[in-house]
Formats: C-alpha cells, structure tokens, sequence
C-alpha cells in the first residue's frame, strides 16, 4: 500500500507528498537524487515528471546526480558522495527526498542514519525489487515504485520470432541496475520453462574486444536479451551513443 501511495503522489500532484509524508508545510525544499546525469536520455522524463507533479504547487526541487554511468559506484567512491552531501546537507534543510534508479537508493539505505532518516523518502525506477521490498519494509520513511517490464511476454514474443532457437543469450553487467534487471528477466526466464541454452554476457568481465567477439559469436537464429550494458571489465563506462554501434 505504501508503494502504490508512492506512485500516486508522483503521477499525480506534489500536495499528495505534502498531504501524507510532509505535514502542512507550505514550501517544501525537495531534494532530487538522480543516479546518472542530467543527459542521461531517460532523466529528461523524469524531470519533466517532477515539474508537471509540481506545477502550481509551491515546491523547491533541488537537483544532484551520482554519475553512476561514468564513475564505478564502489564504496570509496560512495565515500567522496558522502563528503559532498555532508556539505549539501550542512547548507540545506530538506524537507523530502526523491531517488531515482537502484544506486540513488543503495546510497539512500548506506547513509540512512546520516542524511535521511528525519525526512520522507520516495524511491522511483528500481529493478532490484527485493531492495525496493526491503527499504520499504525495513524504514517507515521510505516507500517508492520499482521499474516494471514484463519480461515474460516478451521472452515470448522473441521465441514466436525464433522457434528455431536453441539459445538464451542475454546481455548484462554488474551494475547495482545490472543486477536487479538480471534478477527479473531470469525470473521471468524460469517461470516459462524454455529447454534453451543460456548464454550470459557479462561485459563487467570482458575487454572490448572480447565483448565484440562474444557478440559476433551469436548465432542469428538464437534468442539475444539486451539488458544494461555500462562498462567492461577494464573499468571503461560506455555513452548509450556508443553502446548502439556494437
């Protein structure tokens, strides 16, 4: 129920958020975290989204993004983001915060008790739905929606499109993004019972030479998945521009 009221206050009107988890604040400072950047070709929606929620309403959104795109999310680089919202935290009284993706959330739960446990929390666009289960269950603070893509009908449609097919390829990293959308879609996979080879490409675990043999690997009559493809095993992170010319 929680989520759902989530996802309600974000389709619908900001005066929702101010109903519920706000109080009678008249204007609430917001504070945005984004897990990419702002010219990541999803985040224009969102923000869009957030203006329309907001439009006659007086609210202060204060955007930040993580860079995760760019930057590995591992713990000493989450270390630098803690110093930085220590700063953003010590010049700013929030009054709510919106998430965006899985790493926005996994900062959100390691710097709970630092940053955000005084303030609603909503998260929005998260595939790792056990995470998104558990903030929600674990923090009366926190609720939000997950990233619904339905997987199964779409498996589906590919095998209606290959009957030949005697693989399973699937396309992923280990992006807190990676694997959450892997978690689903072998879900989804296992459910339907398919008697196929699976075939994993892992770019976190290749060069890029490898991942462009791995792929000129496929065969033309087998199933492919893209999922999430952010870097290769070299630490190298890949524009959506480039990753479409593969």
């Amino acid at each position: 129920m929680k989520i759902l009221t989530a996802a309600l206050a974000l389709i619908g009107s900001f005066s929702i958020v101010q109903t519920r988890e706000l109080g009678l604040i008249e204007s609430p400072d917001i504070l945005f975290i984004g897990s990419y950047t702002y010219n990541y070709p999803e985040v224009d929606y969102q923000l869009k989204g957030i203006d329309k929620a907001c439009k006659g309403e007086s609210v202060s959104v204060l955007y930040k993004f993580l860079n995760t795109k760019n930057i590995d999310h591992n713990d000493e680089y989450k270390l630098k983001l803690k110093d930085r919202f220590s700063l953003l935290f010590e010049q700013n009284d929030f009054d709510g915060v919106i998430v965006s993706d899985d790493d926005g959330l996994d900062f959100v739960l390691t710097y709970y008790d630092d940053f955000f446990s005084k303030m609603p929390v909503i998260f929005q666009k998260i595939n790792d739905k056990e995470k998104a289960i558990y903030a929600e269950q674990t923090y009366a603070n926190i609720c939000g929606i997950t990233e619904a893509i339905d997987y199964e009908t779409n498996i589906k449609f590919a095998q209606s499109l290959m009957p030949n097919a005697k693989k399973f390829n699937y396309i992923a990293d280990d992006t807190k993004t990676g694997i959450g959308v892997e978690k689903s879609l072998l879900e989804a996979y296992n459910d339907l019972n398919l008697n196929l080879v699976i075939n994993k490409i892992d770019t976190s675990k290749l060069t890029y030479d490898e991942i462009c043999e791995r792929l000129s690997a496929i065969d033309e009559n087998d199933i492919t998945f893209y999922t999430i493809f952010t870097n290769d095993g070299v630490g190298r992170f890949y524009p959506l521009n480039e990753i479409l010319q593969f």
